[in-house]
């Protein structure tokens, strides 16, 4: 399916923040929280990005084999802890990768990881490997006391390992300029408007699903997991019923982690051993507005 994952993996935090959290600091509750967004529970982190994106990198256990045969290191983020170097330079050299990597952050808000994985592929040969990450500290950007981004955003970082074969890769991505329903300026806070991003996405992703699926030959049941990006359970479920097939979903336990979602999720499928063989679409969505759609292999 062109890229193969061969690790995965997702950062562990211990600052758990429940919904009744958020009940005693702001005018909503565990039930009103749950009913629009799926959330219960998400995790918010103390230490600097940078340190996160390392240490998700290290969590893949990389031997001296698969370090050099890395050819592109791509970090998705909104923002690392500076303008330079880029989060991904620091990985690089924590992790002693070879000098001649192409090592560089990209920031597609929460449909980053998939365009990066949409864009290692373009670079790899065969039987190289691709090292990307997903890592935000969207808690440094959230004002805690708007209730409609403080109950959704939270922290996370997530690694794939891709190995790149020698079968056709399918994907389709796309953009429509907006610059009002999701927003970060400088030295303030993420805004959001839930409601128009929410049609957005219910228009958006079935059509490019159905569209990759339609150019790959594939049909619904040929998917054993389709993963979105974690935005919301309300969203999921919309898409979910234009299609046969399992929607993995673990927004419950980790919220909305912008570009880290689905390389989280991909961490913990891999952690329970279910990706090994699978055909995964996967299918980021968001800032921008934009989309991107692949398939990849287990």
């Amino acid at each position: 399916m062109g890229l193969i994952i061969e690790k995965a993996s997702k950062i562990d935090l211990e600052d758990k923040r429940d919904n009744f959290y958020f009940e005693k600091r702001l005018d909503t509750t565990d039930e009103w929280i749950r009913k629009r967004t799926g959330i219960k529970e998400r995790f918010i982190s103390h230490t600097p990005l940078s340190e996160m994106a390392t240490d998700v990198a290290l969590k893949l256990n990389l031997s001296q084999e698969e370090r050099e045969r890395i050819k592109i290191l791509i970090v998705s983020t909104i923002g690392g802890d500076y303008i330079v170097p880029s989060l991904a330079s620091y990985v690089h050299g924590k992790l002693s990768l070879p000098q001649e990597v192409l090592a560089f952050d990209i920031n597609m808000a929460c449909s980053g990881f998939v365009g990066a994985s949409i864009l290692c592929e373009t670079y790899l040969k065969e039987n190289e490997l691709a090292l990307v990450i997903g890592a935000e500290k969207l808690s440094d950007f959230t004002d805690m006391a708007d209730r409609s981004t403080a109950i959704i955003f939270a922290d996370g970082a997530g690694a794939v390992l891709y190995k790149k074969d020698s079968s056709k890769f399918y994907k389709d991505l796309g953009t429509i300029f907006d610059s009002k329903n999701l927003t970060l300026k400088r030295n303030s806070y993420l805004k959001m408007n839930g409601r128009e991003v929410f049609k957005f996405a219910i228009n958006e992703v079935p059509k490019s699903i159905k569209k990759l699926l339609q150019e790959s030959c594939l049909k619904d049941e040929d998917i054993d997991i389709f993963l979105l990006h974690q935005a919301n359970e309300r969203i999921k479920n919309s898409v979910e019923k234009h299609f046969k097939g399992y929607f993995y979903s673990n927004i419950e336990t980790m919220g909305n982690t912008s570009s880290a979602s689905v390389a989280m999720s991909l961490g913990d499928l891999y952690e329970k051993n279910i990706l090994k063989d699978k055909k995964i679409l996967l299918c980021g969505f968001g800032g921008g507005l934009n989309y991107q759609t692949c398939i990849v292999r287990g």
